[in-house]
Formats: structure tokens, C-alpha cells, sequence
């Protein structure tokens, strides 16, 4: 079965996502028109387990998973793809809509091509998929929405107001903290987003001058071309993590 797509930028996103990892897009309504009503022993559950230690900020592991995201979604499309034609030609060919001589030939070929994509994925094997602050975003979320469940709740036979009452003061404690850490981790991002930013700046600076160096014939077109390509990878590496972040910010 295919993942679900963003509705915003079309790639493939995770059912458990709460916002689009890629454009930042809420993937869930920050709080659903409608709520379930939380039964009395939701009440009595912990909303999560409450830590206050500070959100890891590794900028090495970040810039790893921020700027071959996009790649790496473009490999697993490429493969579901390929399983998906596959599949067709599998159904196909049991339906009697193409023969053997024809189908065979063919599944081979593309499960050639899966086990080339797998090869070529292996490279971001240890690579995870997602971050500890976007791990925190989706809480928040989940922290709202349980929130408002509770805030929506009334005194009845089950539930007394007091339960009530503690219940949404654990509640907002446990929104509460989620909120102090994602402001401190935003803190941390902002500051990173800048200096990015600054060191796109100052790469088109050295394009330039290495321009100047071609045009004078201090260097050779080889060697100008090599430097410049290497100088634009970097550029686009840093430009893909700077819009991730705004995804992340927002």
C-alpha cells in the first residue's frame, strides 16, 4: 500500500506525521473540529512521559538528515514504483492479459532495478528519518489536542470535577514543558538557520572570485569548473536545509 502524499508539496509522508517533514504543511488540523471524548481511564493515563531534559541538537546529524531527505524520498518512490509495475505486470499476467514469454522477462529486469536502488540507498542506512525536534513538534500537536479533550469534558457519574480538574492541570504541565523545550531547540535552529544563510552568502562571494581567477587565466577552465561545482553542491546543500528549517519553524 502507498504512503499517503502531502496535499502542499506531493511527497510521500508517513501516516504518523502530524506536518509534512518536507514543506512543513499540517498534515492533521492543529485541533480537530472533532474530539473524541476521553474516557476515565484516558483520564488516569499519563499524557506522555514527561522528561525535562533538553532536546539533542547535533548540527553534523541534522545537516545529514535535512539535506538528503529529498533524495532519499526520490530513491523510495523510485523504488514503490518499480513494485507497484510489478505488481501490474504480475496481475496481468495471471489475468491472461500478457503472456509468460512477455511478463517474465520484464519482472526480472525491474527486480534488477530494486535491488540496484537498495545498493544505491545503502548509503544513508544510518541515516534516520526524522529528528528529535520534529519527534517534538508531533507531541505538541498530540499534547494539544488531548488538552482540548479534556477542557471539553463535564462532570457526570464517572468523572468528578476534581479528577477534571487535575487532569487538565497535568495536561497543560505536560504542554507546558513540550513548549519550553521546542523554544529552546527553536533557539538553536534560528541561530543555525542564520549562520547557513551567512555561509550561502559568503560561497557566492568565493564563485565570484574564482570567476575573476578564470577570466584572468590564473586558473584553467578545468580547474574552474571543478571548483565552481563543488562550490554550487554546497550552496544547494545549505539552501535545502535552510527551507527545512523554516518547515520546522513555521
Amino acid at each position: 500500500m502507498s504512503n499517503p502524499v502531502c496535499g502542499r508539496c506531493n511527497k510521500q509522508v508517513s501516516e504518523k506525521w502530524k506536518y509534512c517533514r518536507f514543506c512543513g504543511n499540517h498534515l492533521q488540523s492543529e485541533v480537530p473540529e472533532r474530539i473524541e471524548v476521553v474516557t476515565p481511564q484516558e483520564i488516569e493515563e499519563e499524557p506522555i512521559e514527561l522528561t525535562r531534559e533538553e532536546i539533542p541538537f547535533d548540527k553534523d546529524e541534522y545537516y545529514k538528515v535535512l539535506s538528503t531527505r529529498a533524495e532519499r524520498s526520490i530513491i523510495m518512490q523510485r523504488k514503490e514504483n518499480i513494485k507497484n509495475e510489478i505488481t501490474v505486470l504480475l496481475e496481468r499476467l495471471q489475468s491472461g492479459l500478457i503472456d509468460e514469454e512477455a511478463a517474465v522477462p520484464e519482472v526480472r529486469k525491474l527486480r534488477e532495478e530494486v535491488k540496484d536502488i537498495n545498493a544505491e540507498s545503502k548509503k544513508y542506512s544510518d541515516i534516520p528519518d526524522e529528528l528529535p525536534v520534529e519527534i517534538l513538534n508531533d507531541q505538541i500537536h498530540d499534547a494539544k489536542v488531548r488538552l482540548k479533550k479534556i477542557e471539553r469534558l463535564k462532570e457526570d457519574d464517572e468523572i468528578g470535577a476534581d479528577t477534571i480538574k487535575e487532569a487538565k492541570r497535568r495536561a497543560d504541565d505536560a504542554l507546558t514543558l513540550l513548549m519550553e523545550q521546542q523554544s529552546t531547540i527553536f533557539g538553536h535552529l534560528r541561530t543555525w538557520k542564520k549562520d547557513l544563510e551567512s555561509n550561502v552568502g559568503d560561497v557566492r562571494k568565493n564563485i565570484e572570485h574564482l570567476t575573476i581567477r578564470f577570466k584572468t587565466e590564473e586558473i584553467t577552465k578545468d580547474a574552474y569548473e571543478e571548483k565552481k561545482e563543488a562550490l554550487v553542491k554546497s550552496i544547494e546543500n545549505d539552501m535545502e536545509v535552510i527551507e527545512s528549517l523554516k518547515s520546522i519553524l513555521q
